[in-house]
């Protein structure tokens, strides 16, 4: 099955479905798609993210067709690993944040220290 995924540049992108070698597989004609790599039109529609579609008559064959047995265990490892991916993210700001102050202490330190020294 084949849908078309909104572009932010106005066009759209294929993103197919098909089971190659009893696996579910999901492409796209983007970019980062047609690279291999995991391209928010694919995790888009995966994760149900319906304004993704840019024919949306195609929603619910999607739908169901990710419903199916053999789609259930993809569309829960992309959700599973998706958000651990968010967790990581939001551990790497916070310890950017922490480096921040870190780093502007170590300055104010140094600062501190050379402003008392004498020569």
């Amino acid at each position: 099955m084949t849908i078309h995924a909104k572009s932010s540049s106005g066009g759209s992108y294929e993103v197919t479905f098909r089971i190659e070698n009893n696996r579910p597989t999901v492409t796209c004609t983007c970019k980062a798609g047609s690279i291999g790599q995991a391209c928010k039109h694919k995790l888009g529609i995966v994760a149900g993210a319906h304004e993704m579609f840019d024919i949306p008559a195609q929603v619910d064959n999607v739908v169901s067709l990710l419903a199916s047995p053999e789609w259930q265990q993809l569309v829960s490892d992309v959700m599973e690993i998706t958000a651990q991916i968010r967790a990581i993210d939001a551990e790497l700001e916070r310890l950017k944040s922490d480096q921040k102050v870190l780093k502007r202490s170590l300055a104010t330190r140094f600062n501190a220290t050379s402003s008392n020294r004498r020569d």
